[in-house]
């Protein structure tokens, strides 16, 4: 039979493949639950888009008006629901590819793994960013289908402004941790 600490029902296939390290394994949750916390306000985006009543439009509902148009929902939708699938599978692996390419342009000093392990520490906080950029992006929702009240150039820059910066508070903690991993060097 083998050693005790052998696995007889462990594929083939996995044999070398080490498994996620417990940072890289946070991280992956992170991103995860961030991606959840965004999937709300992107379907409400979705269906604000083509099914609500919108008084900017003209008192017409969403993008309807055609018999193209259930078709472009539908497609609409499939790419959403492909682009999450794609974001939860390889979103963190994605993450680590462009940490890989700041590392080649500014990381000199550190060893590769020490500035993904880094970046995947910073991403911590993504999670809070994405209920606050949430909830924003509800508010846009609501003020831009629902409430006419304002401009829509009011909207987009206050709105979106705020939301840049919620955002920047993610990656700009990132280059901050990367610089102070470069300082120690």
């Amino acid at each position: 039979m083998g050693e005790s600490t052998d696995n007889p029902y462990r594929s083939p296939e996995s044999d070398g493949a080490a498994p996620l390290s417990e940072l890289r394994s946070s991280a992956l949750r992170t991103v995860r639950k961030t991606l959840v916390v965004l999937a709300i306000p992107a379907l409400l985006n979705w269906w604000c888009l083509h099914f609500v009543y919108s008084p900017r439009g003209g008192g017409r509902y969403g993008m309807t008006g055609s018999t193209f148009m259930p078709l472009l929902a539908a497609a609409n939708f499939v790419l959403a629901v492909t682009a999450f699938v794609g974001l939860w599978l390889f979103g963190l692996k994605a993450l680590d590819c462009a940490a890989v390419v700041a590392h080649h342009l500014a990381g000199e000093g550190q060893s590769q793994q020490e500035w993904i392990d880094s970046m995947h520490l910073s991403l911590r906080p993504m999670p809070a960013a994405a209920l606050v950029g949430a909830a924003l992006w509800c508010l846009w929702l609501y003020l831009f289908f629902l409430d006419a009240r304002y401009p829509v150039w009011f909207i987009n820059l206050a709105l979106g402004g705020v939301g840049h910066v919620v955002a920047a508070t993610v990656y700009g903690w990132i280059i901050y941790n990367w610089w102070r991993l470069k300082r120690m060097a």
